[in-house]
């Protein structure tokens, strides 16, 4: 076992014990999205810079994204002003890169990665938009789909992706084996109403 392999599963190891404590009380786990959103993006952002430093890819660039794959030892990352995805063995050598031709943003914003031992989930998406496109890999960097849902559209007719204008639809997330967009809602969606936070809503994908 490598020595990077090494610190990685002493540190994920008390990621994955509280991660199983949450998939054991859902509705606490809601209350912690509705309400720790803003600090979840300053833990979220000082974890991506420590990751950088100590992770360099490729130094010439800036990673706005990374997810990695246990059983196959391998990272998939992303850098800014590029949507292509490249994968990385725990000696940080490039392995194989998806370009970013090949990705489909629908016009939307590059989000974040996220992934299970089979699949890559690209999440693309724009504030005050309503809508989300997801791009779904292999571990080969082989493109299976892409997932685009305009809740703001003139046909749709099912729930909206954010209470108000001042939301984004974020990321997928896995819980109990059943998928969910995260949105985070900055803004009130009306005069009073007390609602920013975070929200899950249901994916089939």
């Amino acid at each position: 076992m490598s020595k990077l392999k090494e610190i990685l599963q002493v540190e994920l190891e008390p990621i994955r014990k509280r991660r199983k404590e949450f998939e054991e009380d859902i509705p606490g786990l809601y209350e912690i999205l509705r309400s720790g959103s803003y600090n979840a993006r300053i833990i979220a952002k000082n974890t991506l810079e420590e990751v950088e430093c100590n992770l360099s890819f490729d130094s010439t660039k800036v990673i706005t994204s990374l997810t990695y794959n246990e059983e196959l030892d391998l990272f998939a990352v992303t850098y800014s002003g590029d949507n292509g995805i490249y994968f990385y063995n725990n000696n940080q050598e490039l392995q194989y890169s998806v370009d970013g031709s090949l990705i489909n943003a629908n016009g939307l914003n590059f989000q974040t990665l996220n992934s299970d031992n089979n699949y890559i989930y690209a999440s693309f998406s724009t504030d005050r938009t309503f809508a989300i496109s997801i791009n779904v890999l292999d571990w080969k960097g082989n493109v299976i789909g892409n997932k685009y849902i305009n809740t703001n559209a003139n046909d749709y007719t099912g729930v909206k992706l954010g209470l108000g204008e001042q939301s984004v639809a974020q990321t997928i997330v896995d819980i109990n084996g059943k998928s969910y967009i995260l949105v985070l809602q900055w803004g009130v969606s009306s005069e009073g109403a007390n609602d920013t936070g975070a929200y899950l809503y249901p994916v089939k994908l």
